[in-house]
């Protein structure tokens, strides 16, 4: 009774361990009501020295695994996946006396419930709802996409959303990486998604057989003939993640349906980030101009860049103003007849001055 007080009022065990509370409170109010019921028999003069230790010898062995349960949690301070594996481990080693194991899996039922619906919200929706710092994927806010516009390989991508060093037995290894890539697609397409826009004819270089290709690979992905809609998060089932084999992987036997629906909602999640790539992000066309300027596919712009911005770069490097040089860039990139002149990514191309000598 003291374990569920304490947790009942204290925010600091998180949502694992109030639900096991109040699973455990559940027990113990109908233990309380056998107990009062027993006492009105004692009354009537209808209870039996035999009667009441039939009642009476199921509780005290479920009492005491609560007991057990409850000393374990608080004298190592358990929470989270950590609780949830304690549980695990507990229904494993009470294997042979079935009625403590199959107490213990039902406070292992209850304080998972919370934990699995935060899973299925980050599956399903890319949401990470963890007030008490305790869920399967860690969230540093303080990482902003906008950091990636001034350093290419920043490392939003891959510390902006993380595992946590401990996840529970049921969604662990394999499973867990999936549903942490799962959230992480959801949450890119959805801020990369813009509103429905006409496709546009393609580039001009563009061969029929390559529009072919990208209209076979753009309609197996479910786009529309005139444009790209919102991404669609995964159909979310009325169960969710289904019904967790709590009691198959306390054996050590995998269970299957959760990993199915994790499975088709990282299919779903995927194929909608290579749609946000594609059309949205418009990378083949990104390509192709990746092609014309870093590799010089049609370099006329870079002639006439070097013409008139020869007398700039023939000053000293700290004398070289470096927006004069973006000037002279974007003039080159809009002068009529040049390849870059109807690349709709011209804009894009800056130019920056390395302060450092090749030799330094």
């Amino acid at each position: 009774a003291s374990f569920c007080e304490d947790a009942s009022v204290s925010f600091a065990g998180g949502l694992t361990r109030h639900a096991l509370a109040a699973e455990m409170e559940e027990m113990l109010h109908d233990w309380r009501v056998m107990v009062v019921q027993l006492e009105h028999q004692r009354n009537a003069g209808r209870l039996s020295l035999q009667s009441l230790w039939f009642y009476a010898r199921p509780a005290a062995g479920a009492l005491a695994t609560l007991a057990a349960t409850a000393r374990k949690v608080q004298s190592q301070n358990l929470r989270g996946a950590g609780l949830l594996n304690a549980l695990h481990a507990d229904a494993s080693a009470r294997a042979g006396d079935p009625s403590a194991r199959s107490l213990t899996l039902r406070l292992l039922a209850a304080a998972s419930r919370p934990y699995v619906r935060a899973v299925e919200r980050w599956v399903y929706e890319g949401v990470v709802d963890d007030p008490y710092d305790e869920f399967l994927v860690v969230e540093r806010k303080e990482l902003r996409k906008e950091s990636l516009a001034d350093e290419y390989n920043a490392k939003y991508w891959e510390r902006r959303y993380s595992l946590r060093a401990e996840t529970p037995r049921f969604l662990s290894g394999a499973l867990a990486s999936m549903a942490l890539v799962t959230g992480k697609y959801i949450d890119a397409a959805r801020e990369s998604r813009r509103p429905a826009r006409r496709a546009r004819g393609g580039d001009a270089g563009e061969s029929a057989s390559q529009r072919v290709s990208a209209s076979k690979i753009t309609n197996a992905l479910g786009e529309t003939a005139d444009g790209v809609g919102d991404f669609v998060l995964p159909p979310r089932p009325e169960d969710g993640l289904g019904r967790v084999a709590l009691d198959a992987f306390a054996t050590g036997r995998e269970g299957g349906e959760m990993a199915a629906r994790i499975e088709r909602a990282f299919k779903h999640a995927s194929a909608g980030l290579l749609r946000a790539v594609l059309d949205d992000g418009d990378l083949r066309a990104r390509l192709r101009s990746l092609k014309k300027y870093f590799l010089l596919h049609q370099g006329d712009f870079l002639v006439h860049f070097v013409d008139i911005a020869g007398a700039e770069l023939a000053r000293p490097a700290p004398d070289v103003s470096v927006e004069r040089l973006q000037s002279m860039l974007e003039l080159s990139l809009k002068v009529e007849g040049s390849a870059a002149a109807s690349d709709p990514h011209a804009d894009r191309v800056t130019c920056a001055l390395e302060r450092r000598g090749i030799f330094a």
